[in-house]
């Protein structure tokens, strides 16, 4: 838990300083990776919270999850290993229900991981997946002993990086305008997120691109391993590492870039891309065209509506920058800017001068001190997950990011480039009428 220097509020009571921090563990974000593998499994050693762990994405975050299943098919099991018989576990204990696992004709590849209990315990998962891909003929892939001491992008990243050493890849004739992109993050299979693979497709098909594999988007394991016909690979912030791997064994060109958030942050996107590329005049072009089209409509339905007001953003540390732009952009001021994990990729940097308070990972106490803060000095708006507004203590909220508990997508509804940029807009417009009719401030 970090805040900006010199800003308050300092932290005093006990659960201010020592509360649980706005972040999750790693197994939950290896949770969030295979949740978005549609024939993808995962074999924890642990206790049955392992499942428990899992209702954290199917059927709450996400209503279209396929990682549990009633009748017997779920995508994660659990050797049933506690602390004691960790302690005293055999060679092939457990292991019976990771090959069940792998058995079932919807699973394609199976991850191995423990939770930190077993971990202590001096478990070798590299070589127990070796034994178990031996047995069943089909891929196991242990994820690094890091569940101690990193989070759950970490344990996103983790999944993607495994199977990119591992999974085996198409081969054939690859071309420089065939990409494939790596690192977006497909936390549910909702039309949020599928709306998001679906716009960074046509803006890269406008670059006269081809999209040939999204790391993931819901599909299968066969989708990846089309990777291997990409000539270009698109590295996004949520697996950096695991598009590096990709990059080289593929044998393709790498280029890393941010999350297009917002109109500025599409437009800075789409030239970075265009320009590493050749492809100034398409970039150009493309932007000119959605500029033309997004623009009259926000200063038709927003001129007015967002300047003066101010709100308190919890993202994570890679969406939080762009999104902390975007609401300046529309005249938002942000009184506080919390992030879900520590920041990355000179996050606090692209941060300041943005939000009034700044904080990494803050305990519950501490967030709701600071948003009781941020409303006292005129906030009227919290945006953030169903877990950031219960530790703020309530007010004012528009729902956004993981978990979403409350707010579910039917319809397309992107976060990223110029179209997930007005979809932005108006739920943020929502929220602040919601506000103002709710007070009497709007008739």
């Amino acid at each position: 838990m970090k805040q900006k220097p010199g800003s308050p509020p300092v932290a005093a009571s006990a659960e201010e300083r020592f509360g649980p921090p706005l972040d999750y563990p790693y197994l939950l974000g290896a949770y969030l990776a295979v949740n978005a593998v549609s024939d993808l499994g995962i074999f924890v050693d642990g206790p049955d919270c392992a499942i428990g762990k899992a209702e954290h994405v199917f059927g709450a975050h996400d209503r279209r999850s396929t990682l549990l299943d009633a009748a017997g098919a779920s995508r994660v099991a659990f050797s049933g290993q506690d602390l004691r018989r960790a302690a005293l576990a055999r060679p092939g204990d457990g292991e019976d229900a990771a090959v069940a696992l792998a058995r079932q004709a919807g699973v394609a590849a199976v991850i191995v991981d423990g939770l930190p209990l077993c971990l202590v315990a001096g478990a070798d998962y590299a070589a127990r997946a070796r034994v178990l891909e031996n047995r069943v003929k089909k891929p196991f892939l242990a994820l690094p002993r890091r569940s101690l001491n990193a989070d759950w992008l970490d344990g996103y990243d983790a999944v993607l990086t495994a199977l990119a050493r591992r999974l085996p890849l198409d081969a054939g004739p690859r071309s420089e305008r065939r990409v494939a992109l790596v690192g977006l993050l497909f936390d549910r299979n909702e039309e949020d997120r599928r709306a998001d693979v679906a716009e960074l497709a046509r803006t890269l098909a406008a670059l006269d691109f081809e999209l040939v594999s999204t790391w993931p988007c819901g599909g299968d394991v066969r989708g990846l391993s089309a990777a291997g016909t990409a000539g270009t690979i698109l590295s996004l912030p949520y697996a950096r590492v695991a598009a590096r791997a990709l990059t080289e064994r593929v044998g393709a060109r790498l280029i890393e870039l941010e999350l297009p958030v917002g109109l500025e942050g599409s437009r800075r996107w789409v030239a970075t891309l265009g320009a590493a590329t050749g492809r100034q005049a398409a970039a150009g072009a493309f932007i000119d065209a959605e500029l033309r089209e997004t623009s009259p409509r926000l200063e038709r339905g927003a001129v007015g509506l967002f300047q003066g007001r101010k709100a308190a953003l919890c993202a994570d540390p890679h969406f939080l920058p762009g999104l902390a732009e975007w609401t300046a952009q529309l005249g938002l001021t942000t009184a506080l800017a919390a992030s879900v994990g520590r920041l990355r990729e000179g996050g606090a940097d692209r941060l300041s001068g943005r939000a009034s308070l700044m904080l990494e990972r803050p305990t519950s106490g501490l967030l709701r001190a600071a948003w009781a803060r941020a409303r006292a000095e005129g906030a009227t708006l919290l945006v953030g997950s169903s877990d950031a507004r219960r530790a703020a203590g309530g007010g004012a909220w528009t729902e956004l990011g993981f978990p979403s508990r409350t707010w579910h997508a039917l319809t397309p509804q992107p976060t990223l480039g110029f179209a997930g940029a007005l979809a932005l807009a108006q739920r943020l417009a929502d929220g602040i009428l919601d506000v103002e009719c709710s007070s009497g401030a709007r008739p």
